[in-house]
């Protein structure tokens, strides 16, 4: 084997041990097999071009199990300044009805207590806008609140079967995509939430949407751009640490 070709073999086993054993680390780290999640949507970005540390469409995110940290709301990151990903409180993963895994904004932690009835602990501290009627038992009736990135109005009917038919004891979330104009439909319980969102690791799933073509049209022209740079560097590198490997055989030599 030549020189060259081999410092060049020596360099991509050296990188490839390093991703391998950085991917042990974060399977570690976060709880899970597979600890990362490709962001097919934009419902959690904040412009049309991608920015680093907002969840993009064509971004990767390591994300961990609930059982390894607590989820804080948006609600209650407005009075602790507690934020993640370019705005208050924790961004979660779970499983709508069709099996598909949303990511949006953990807004409001809500407890059920029966009857319609609800323990809704962040409101009392909330500086944002928001009304609900409450008695001796609990919050009932209409929930109005303002929250999220672009401060959207949400309504939520407390005593609409969705939410007074749940079994009493039931706590969960509402929760929002960041660019989204409402709030999940669906009321997020606990045992819906699969993950949460921990680390950006921008435009590397614009591999996989590119591959795939799936929402590939909604993956920013600059994800494209950075990525193709990245792997430029990546490429470089590696020629880069042959060249320094030759040198030092010739100067050893």
């Amino acid at each position: 084997m030549k020189s060259d070709t081999k410092n060049i073999v020596i360099a991509v086993s050296v990188i490839i041990t390093v991703f391998v054993a950085a991917y042990g680390c974060t399977v570690l780290y976060a709880g899970l097999s597979s600890p990362f999640y490709t962001v097919e949507s934009g419902s959690m970005m904040h412009s049309a071009d991608s920015k680093i540390g907002i969840i993009d469409t064509g971004d990767m995110v390591v994300v961990k199990d609930v059982s390894k940290m607590s989820i804080t709301t948006y609600a209650e990151a407005c009075v602790t300044g507690y934020g993640k990903f370019g705005d208050h409180g924790d961004v979660v993963l779970y499983k709508n009805a069709a099996g598909r895994t949303i990511i949006h904004r953990a807004i409001l932690f809500m407890e059920h207590l029966g009857g319609g009835k609800w323990n809704i602990p962040a409101l009392a501290a909330y500086p944002g806008m928001w009304s609900c009627a409450k008695d001796a038992v609990g919050y009932h009736g209409i929930l109005s609140i303002t929250a999220g990135y672009r401060d959207i109005p949400i309504t939520i009917d407390l005593g609409s079967p969705a939410y007074a038919g749940l079994p009493a004891g039931t706590c969960g979330y509402i929760t929002m995509g960041d660019n989204n104009s409402s709030a999940d439909t669906l009321f997020v319980t606990e045992d819906m939430v699969i993950a949460v969102a921990a680390h950006e690791i921008p435009w590397l799933g614009c591999v996989k949407l590119l591959i795939t073509g799936n929402n590939a049209d909604k993956v920013p022209w600059n994800s494209v751009i950075y990525l193709i740079l990245s792997i430029a560097l990546m490429i470089a590198s590696v020629f880069a640490a042959a060249f320094t490997f030759e040198r030092m055989r010739r100067k050893k030599e």
